[in-house]
């Protein structure tokens, strides 16, 4: 009796874990990623549960993988609200079955890594409908400094300048009790910024009338695309301290959120931040 062995096949444009692919590499494909193809919005679930009413601390602490698991396995359909708070999580969360959503409070802060040489209104992380306070964009202000706005109301940092071809780790915190644009905090390369303006209005960000996105926002239509490369683009429902801030930048978000790094997709992408932009 024979009985055959399979040998396990990659791809040839991306190996096993993708070392075959290079900045010139051809671009995979995601026209239809997304819910439905992306060609449906996604549904607001209501929700039916709460991980801290399954014991969950929410402190970075207490260990709260078995209060997620507890609260995803009597949930059939609907969704288990996360409140704001640093979970400790070591165990794999798995959700079988299709309507369950894990939500998070609200967004309070925003880190990632940014590499560029060109200047522009360009876009980093965006969401909310294009109206006084409910819009709330990250994004490059008029050229070359950091910037975090609302339809008539913006902070900007007045230095340092971003678009000089090095890697720059920006961080932008909404503080509890925070009303104002003003009451932002803005981080370069793990130093608050302090010189700073801008207008001062109120911020009341809109949630869920469209997704986040990363580079981009077709919901507006002005201003640029992000013309460079992003590496640990992160959004927490809490706003972290500057401790936290620099402890993400100095040690990456796998390390610092004590999650393992094994085989994840930061560690993957963060041998980016040795390369050299070949565009114009």
């Amino acid at each position: 009796m024979f009985s055959p062995t399979w040998a396990q096949e990659y791809s040839e444009l991306w190996g096993a874990t993708g070392k075959k692919w290079s900045p010139t590499s051809r671009l995979p494909d995601f026209s239809f990623a997304g819910y439905h193809s992306g060609e449906k919005p996604i549904p607001t679930i209501p929700p039916t549960a709460n991980v801290k009413s399954y014991g969950a601390k929410g402190d970075g602490q207490h260990e709260d993988s078995q209060s997620f698991l507890d609260a995803i396995a009597v949930t059939s359909h609907g969704t288990i609200l996360i409140p704001a708070g640093c979970y400790k999580i070591s165990q794999i969360l798995e959700i079988h079955q299709g309507g369950i959503v894990l939500r998070g409070a609200s967004p309070a802060e925003t880190v990632l890594w940014y590499w560029t040489k060109k200047a522009g209104r360009c876009r980093l992380v965006c969401w909310g409908a294009n109206d006084t306070a409910i819009k709330y964009h990250v994004r490059i202000h008029e050229g070359d400094t950091f910037r975090v706005e609302t339809q008539g109301g913006q902070l900007f940092a007045n230095k340092p300048k971003l678009t000089d071809g090095e890697w720059h780790h920006l961080a932008c915190v909404f503080p509890p009790g925070g009303k104002m644009c003003h009451d932002h905090i803005l981080y370069v390369d793990g130093v608050e910024i302090k010189d700073r303006g801008g207008n001062n209005v109120g911020v009341d960000t809109d949630t869920k009338t469209n997704d986040v996105e990363i580079g981009w926002n077709k919901w507006v239509g002005h201003g640029d695309p992000a013309q460079g490369v992003f590496d640990e683009v992160a959004i927490f429902s809490t706003a972290l301290s500057e401790k936290d801030v620099n402890d993400i930048m100095n040690k990456g978000l796998a390390v610092a959120l004590s999650v393992s790094p094994k085989e994840k997709l930061t560690t993957i992408w963060g041998s980016l931040k040795t390369i050299r932009y070949l565009g114009n």
